[in-house]
């Protein structure tokens, strides 16, 4: 137990020092502190001041849920990590308009990361899932970090690429993958969006 201490005490003391690279990364972005007019730099001020809080708001929130680790398991929900998805949650999204399906297990793989991160799931169904031909393979953009979330959530670009993937994308013939769901939440930033894996649906190379 105290070794359980130990670590949880050290993801809080990595999300701190996120905040702080964040706050850097503000100042020096905004350069804040050369020398400008007053009315320029009360404009700057004020932008990055609304920044730095967001930072410290996003900053506490991703510490909580590192020590938490809270799950989703209903469909409202929006997973904060690829590692927050269990099968209650990806039968709710996954299996709405197939009577009796149902998520049996998922396995997280890592890809890679940039503005997001993106993670490969291995989706199991029972017998119902896999007759109806439900994605066994399929791709996470996801915001499970203070910078991630500063970059794709905070300026909203997570929750519009949500919306094409959902709501443009099926209207469109173009090799895109196809948008299985996106959730994005207005108070944390947090955001997750499944993907159809091409490789496994198409045979696609990159």
């Amino acid at each position: 137990e105290r070794y359980g201490h130990y670590r949880r005490a050290m993801r809080h003391s990595h999300a701190l020092n996120a905040v702080a690279i964040v706050l850097e990364m503000v100042r020096k972005c905004t350069n804040y502190g050369m020398p400008r007019s007053t009315a320029a730099q009360g404009g700057i001020m004020a932008a990055s001041g609304a920044t730095a809080l967001a930072a410290l708001r996003i900053g506490g929130r991703v510490a909580f849920e590192r020590l938490v680790r809270p799950k989703a398991r209903r469909a409202e929900d929006v997973p904060c990590s690829p590692e927050a998805i269990t099968p209650e949650w990806l039968t709710a999204v996954l299996c709405q308009q197939t009577p009796g399906a149902v998520v049996t297990d998922v396995v997280v793989k890592a890809s890679s990361a940039g503005t997001h991160e993106r993670h490969q799931l291995i989706v199991s169904y029972n017998d119902a899932g896999q007759r109806a031909g439900l994605p066994r393979s399929m791709f996470t953009k996801s915001l499970p970090s203070i910078v991630t979330r500063m970059i794709g959530g905070f300026n909203g670009t997570a929750r519009v690429e949500g919306r094409f993937y959902t709501q443009l994308r099926p209207q469109l013939e173009i090799e895109a993958p196809i948008g299985y769901h996106a959730a994005f939440d207005r108070q944390t930033y947090a955001s997750m969006l499944l993907l159809e894996d091409m490789v496994a649906t198409k045979s696609a190379t990159f």
